[in-house]
């Protein structure tokens, strides 16, 4: 009697327990790229705008408090706010499947500058050289510098990361109805 020999192959096909496995991917795949996890990551970045907003309007624990000479030109001395377009220019967008909050990549102001450039010295701070133009300036102002004054500190005045902390308090209730409906369908 000839022995049959071994089989040196694994078979691969979409039957039994894979066949439902396959189909529960897809399923699930229906549900992540779905109009409810869509409406979960757009709710998400609305929750995110109104942090971001909320906190530049009044302001955040641990900022310093404006300069002497900043409030004098601003008329204020609320940080942040000046005429309200970087604030206005906060919003929501969408890019392919993902969501966004915050400030728009190319944002102006409406003099031209490069809000960007605002923003990222807002979050994080900056030592600015002080020129013999920006010495006319405030002496022009009735503000001279001091001789020895070689930087103007601008202190960082976090109003993003803030928010990005406070957003994770709401992510599981903005979840939960997409998370619902995940168990729901594989239980």
């Amino acid at each position: 009697m000839a022995m049959k020999a071994p089989k040196a192959s694994i078979r691969i096909a979409p039957y039994g327990k894979w066949r439902k496995f396959i189909r529960d991917l897809n399923r699930a795949q229906k549900i992540l790229e779905g109009e409810s996890t869509q409406r979960a990551m757009e709710d998400l970045a609305e929750t995110a705008k109104h942090l971001i907003v909320d906190g530049i309007e009044r302001g955040r624990d641990g900022w310093d408090s404006l300069s002497d000479v900043t409030r004098e030109f601003k008329g204020s001395s609320k940080p942040l706010v000046d005429s309200g377009m970087f604030v206005s220019s906060i919003d929501t967008w969408k890019e392919g499947k993902r969501w966004f909050a915050g400030l728009p990549p190319g944002a102006k102001g409406d003099d031209g500058q490069d809000l960007g450039m605002v923003a990222g010295i807002q979050e994080h701070g900056a030592h600015v050289p002080v020129s013999d133009a920006s010495r006319k300036f405030f002496a022009a102002r009735g503000f001279p510098l001091k001789a020895d004054t070689k930087f103007i500190r601008i202190p960082p005045r976090p109003w993003l990361a803030p928010a990005a902390e406070e957003l994770e308090e709401h992510i599981e209730k903005a979840l939960k109805p997409w998370a619902e409906e995940i168990f729901e369908e594989f239980g």
